[in-house]
């Protein structure tokens, strides 16, 4: 399948833990969070998964992992930088080359 960048953690997550996209595809999530240590991402994650997924809690941390781990989540606000608002679509995915060419012309 065809390599996707997500612009939302909390819908690409869903989706990712949902089955509606395989986690092989997933190049990076840009997300607007800003998780500085393990208690944020943990806190971000529990918090997320009450309000938005309702998935086990065991799944969904070892998914954060292992997308941190393979340095597939972007946090811009950590850098200072703008989080991407712009880049917003209802689903929260771009194919690779969508996302490619919409950040370049920005």
């Amino acid at each position: 399948m065809t390599k996707m960048v997500g612009v939302s953690l909390s819908l690409c997550l869903g989706d990712i833990l949902n089955g509606k996209i395989a986690l092989e595809d997933v190049a990076l999530i840009r997300a607007s969070t800003a998780a500085r240590d393990e208690h944020d991402w943990n806190r971000l994650a529990t918090m997320y998964n009450r309000d938005y997924w309702k998935a086990d809690q065991q799944l969904v941390n070892q998914t954060i992992q292992i997308l941190r781990d393979s340095d597939r989540i972007d946090q811009p606000r950590l850098r200072g930088e703008d989080d991407g608002m712009y880049l917003r679509v209802p689903n929260g995915w771009y194919t690779l080359g969508h996302y490619t060419a919409l950040v370049m012309a920005n």
